[in-house]
């Protein structure tokens, strides 16, 4: 304990209650933990760098809590709890949801003040960096339609995916990535805890990451793999290949049937593995003209457009809500009917607006 409180008067910080620090106010000075505190360094920035990049200057603790509209000391607690085994306040709920090929994926929603701190981390930082042109997902105006256009008309399609692509970027190069912006590595060490949790079963600061939840994590993830993009649109370009990327998901695509696939995906294995991320070998796809061929969920052999199986199962949906009634096709869906189907609709029209309009025409209800 005099160990404990030693460590604490050198650095300017004594422990409230709830066990994260209280500053005494010297500038510059708060205690985040053992595992950060040597990296509360605030003298190495780049302020040309954060300057020419449009974004706000951030010399100290003091400009982080104004930039993010709370107290420094709300700031210290957001920051501290979030790594350490012996945390006794967590800023997120986590549950886990099934995936579509089988498993659970693990969300990490931040709770309210979290989530405030991080969207004025997103509107006033990660949106005015700029992100690779081959990533089609996580900004405003992005669609798996954008992405699946790309792709169309193509003698062979081959489709990659990312392993746990969120649960791949750790703190550590988060912290990295704000420092590469110009900004000190005291404030990036802020910035990193504000934007990347451990999970609960290991909660030591070396195993956080990129909450799947958070409303940051889309762009830090575009921003982190703007080299990755740019080596394997690189690849694609020399090779004869098309390249984008939604999110973990990534294709390319070739109008000749004769391209060199093994060496393709060869490459792109190397490079991503350089690039410290993980390829899932398992999802790895050659789609070949004679097949169809589906990208993010999209036919793409001639135009684009949803799987046949898809329409029929969402025209039965529309069957048994008229038949049933409302009540019972929500019991039946697990959510609201009517949200669902016009969300749907809505994705309907994006894609094929024809279909969407003689849907509309014998399902009046579906406009509110």
């Amino acid at each position: 304990m005099n160990l404990l409180r030693r460590i604490l008067n050198a650095v300017g910080a004594v422990p409230d209650a709830d066990g994260a620090p209280r500053s005494r106010r010297r500038p510059g000075r708060v205690f985040l933990g053992l595992g950060v505190q040597s990296f509360m360094r605030f003298n190495d920035g780049d302020p040309e760098r954060v300057a020419g990049l449009g974004l706000p200057p951030l010399s100290n603790v003091t400009d982080v809590a104004e930039l993010l509209g709370i107290s420094e000391r709300r700031l210290v607690w957001l920051c501290y709890p979030q790594h350490g085994r012996t945390r006794k306040q967590d800023h997120y709920i986590h549950f886990a949801v099934a995936k579509r090929s089988g498993g659970t994926r693990t969300i990490s929603a931040p709770k309210t003040d979290m989530r405030t701190v991080q969207r004025a981390i997103l509107r006033s930082i990660l949106m005015k960096i700029p992100i690779h042109p081959a990533a089609t997902a996580f900004y405003t105006g992005a669609s798996v339609v954008d992405h699946a256009m790309l792709h169309t008309n193509c003698a062979v399609v081959v489709k990659l995916d990312l392993t746990d692509f969120f649960p791949t970027i750790g703190w550590r190069r988060v912290r990295g990535m704000f420092a590469s912006l110009g900004y000190s590595t005291g404030i990036s060490t802020m910035l990193a805890l504000l934007t990347t949790t451990a999970p609960r079963s290991r909660d030591a600061l070396q195993y956080a990451c990129l909450p799947q939840g958070a409303p940051t994590s889309p762009a830090i993830s575009n921003i982190i793999s703007r080299r990755l993009d740019a080596r394997l649109s690189g690849l694609a370009a020399k090779h004869g290949f098309v390249y984008s990327r939604y999110a973990d998901d990534m294709t390319f695509s070739h109008a000749s049937g004769d391209a060199d696939i093994g060496r393709l995906v060869s490459s792109v294995q190397v490079i991503v593995r350089e690039e410290g991320f993980v390829l899932n070998d398992g999802k790895t796809r050659v789609m070949r003209s004679h097949h169809r061929q589906i990208v993010t969920g999209l036919v793409v052999n001639d135009g684009v457009r949803i799987p046949r199986e898809n329409l029929r199962r969402f025209r039965a949906i529309l069957h048994n809500t008229e038949r049933d009634g409302f009540d019972s096709a929500s019991r039946d869906l697990g959510q609201d009917v009517r949200e669902y189907a016009r969300g749907y609709l809505a994705f309907i029209r994006s894609v094929e607006p024809d279909k969407a309009a003689k849907l509309v025409e014998r399902h009046p209800w579906l406009v509110p």
